[in-house]
Formats: C-alpha cells, structure tokens, sequence
C-alpha cells in the first residue's frame, strides 16, 4: 500500500514539501527520510519541521493521482503558482529517473566542500528520532531481499553495485591495473615505530586463537620441491622454496672424495 505525506515547517505553520512513499510496515521510511532538493534544503536551514500522513493505504496505481492532486492544491514555488519546493507536478515522471554523467558531475560539484553544522546535524536528529528501523522484522524483510540477489549471495553486494562492477570490468578490459610494475616503498622507522606502538597490550584471547588455528588448518597445503615439507602457501615463499636451506643440497648433491 502506498501514501501521500507533506512536510510543514514550524516558523509559518504551512506545507512546503509533498511527497508519496511505499510503506507495509507503518514505519514511513521515505516520509522521514532526510535531504531533497535545493529549494527543501534552504526552508530547512532557516526553520525545523514535521511529518504528517495525509492520505494513507492507498493503491499503489492511485497514489501518483494523488499526490498531483495536493501539489496542485497548494501550487509550487519554482513556477510561481503556490508554496511548495516541489520541482514537478507529481505523479509517475519522476520515478525510476536515472540522472546522465553530467548531471551527475553537476551535483558531485555542487556538494563537494559542504559541510554539516552541529545546528544542522541537530535538525535532522530531530526529524528522524522516534523511528526504528533496526527491528527484527524489518531486519528479517532485508535478509529476506539480499537473499534474493545473486551479488549479495556471492560477494556480499546489492544488485546495483553488482550491475555496477559488471559495467566497470567491461569498461577496464584490456587496460593495464594502475599498479602494474609499481613496488610499494619500504616502510620508514617512523612507521615501523607506530605500528609497534599500535600493537602494544593487545591480548589475543583463546577465543581468537582457536579461530585463528582453525582457520590456517582449512587453507590448502603446498609442499616444498626442495625438502618435501608441506606447509601453508604463505610460509612456502618465506621459509622454504627458493629461500629453503635444502636447496643447495638438492641441486649440488655433496660429493665424498676418498683419498
């Protein structure tokens, strides 16, 4: 079911905002969501708001109908003819709008160097305190969705980001990595220094040992070519193989001469 929501600010008391959102678990997640254009964002740096549900458990083919019902009711300020910072007329347009690589270039400029006041950080804990969205259900409803998706299974990673990747191995087939030939520098002792700081009165507990142990005892086992000893394939290139002191033997076998 879906519903028809409007932000009113606190300073004049009136609407400024309508939006509509797709909700089975009465939380209103989109309503209370935070950030949408520039013009919302200039009445919300000058006065706080609040949420209310106009229309509720609406069919989701009526609830486009609707909302271009309100928006007309009270007009929009970007045309001159109301009150809201809405930038459409509402109804399906919108939807499923995936912005060009200009666009997008246009708004990572337009964002970059912004920072957050404690004012503003204030403003949005207000606007978003008194809804949780930690629950077990809804936790259970994104496990339930991740399932689904052939990235989350494998890797870990939502559908976007998995079509994401997709396009970008295509897009860097037959480039050479940026770190093609390049040897990270050896560290200083200023770095070796820190490093040991860092790791002073850490306590690995037995817990962790265990987990540590199982986890060497799973990897796969090599053996080296020159004493026969198997190990796991870190050790092999740090002890053994072209570093293994039964090299020289195995290749010059030791000769007795009798006199």
């Amino acid at each position: 079911m879906a519903y028809v929501y409007k932000h009113i600010r606190l300073d004049k008391n009136e609407p400024f905002y309508i939006g509509i959102g797709f909700d089975n678990n009465g939380k209103y997640k989109r309503a209370h969501q935070y950030g949408r254009n520039r013009i919302w964002q200039n009445v919300v740096n000058k006065t706080d708001y609040v949420v209310e549900i106009i229309e509720d458990n609406l069919p989701n083919e009526e609830v486009f109908e609707r909302e271009k019902h309100w928006i007309k009711e009270f007009g929009r300020l970007n045309n001159n003819t109301g009150i809201l910072s809405n930038l459409t007329d509402g109804g399906e347009a919108t939807l499923g709008w995936i912005p060009s690589d200009e666009t997008r270039k246009k708004i990572s400029e337009a964002n970059k160097g912004r920072v957050m006041s404690d004012e503003f950080k204030q403003k949005i804990s207000k606007a978003t305190k008194g809804h949780k969205y930690n629950t077990p259900e809804v936790r259970k409803k994104i496990s339930d969705k991740h399932k689904q998706n052939e990235g989350f299974r494998i890797r870990g990673l939502s559908q976007r980001n998995l079509e994401h990747l997709r396009r970008v191995s295509e897009n860097n087939k037959g480039k050479p990595t940026w770190n093609k030939g390049k040897t990270m520098p050896p560290r200083s002792d200023e770095t070796k220094r820190k490093i040991a700081e860092g790791n002073k009165g850490k306590i690995i507990t037995q817990q962790q040992r265990e987990q540590i142990s199982i986890s060497h005892k799973s990897k796969p086992k090599v053996k080296c070519p020159y004493c026969d000893t198997e190990m796991n394939a870190g050790n092999l290139g740090r002890w053994h193989g072209e570093n293994c002191k039964s090299k020289y033997n195995k290749i010059r076998p030791v000769v007795h001469t009798f006199f």
